[in-house]
């Protein structure tokens, strides 16, 4: 069964980041907490570290995290261990940055490719695209290897497609209907 519990989680941390002023703060601590959570050694931390007791599971967050992140991002990080939800961190990340975004204006334009771009690629992607957008926008650079090759780019809910799986997909598409 889905569950939207990192909805709620996000909904709920961009309220208290709001009121306490810390929303770019945290904005920035979450960005560095999901890039560490998607390693594949962390992620088998994180397996093992399933199996412990809470309260040892506390301390160790607490020790590994206390003052090297927002105190909210702290009891975040506090709170999803006590429920066994840690791993919900990238996608309560995903929520918030999107709130976040909203609440400022920022569209946010994501850049997937075939493989990792070295930032002067990235910046020439950015440069040759910007002129299209406005300066009221952010973008991010994802990995997708399943693209081939080529570019897709993800604004405002909409996909353009430039990829080579997609040349591919309809290239098979116009040869069986001939």
């Amino acid at each position: 069964m889905a569950s939207n519990s990192h909805l709620i989680y996000g909904k709920a941390l961009h309220r208290v980041t709001l009121r306490k002023g810390v929303e770019d703060a945290v904005l920035k601590d979450l960005e560095e907490l999901a890039v560490i959570f998607q390693e594949k050694r962390f992620k088998e931390l994180l397996h093992m570290a399933s199996g412990m007791e809470k309260v040892k599971l506390d301390t160790v967050i607490v020790n590994t995290f206390e003052k090297k992140v927002e105190e909210i991002t702290l009891n975040l990080l506090r709170t999803l261990a006590g429920a066994r939800k840690l791993a919900l961190l990238p996608k309560i990340y995903d929520a918030y940055r999107r709130l976040y975004f909203e609440a400022k204006g920022i569209q946010e334009i994501v850049l997937s490719s075939a493989r990792k771009l070295n930032k002067e690629q990235e910046n020439e992607l950015v440069e040759k695209l910007w002129g299209k957008y406005e300066e009221t926008n952010s973008h991010r650079f994802k990995e997708n290897p399943d693209l081939i090759g080529g570019i897709q780019i993800y604004e405002q809910g909409y996909l353009t497609d430039y990829s080579v799986k997609n040349y591919l997909a309809e290239l098979k598409k116009k040869l069986l209907h001939i």
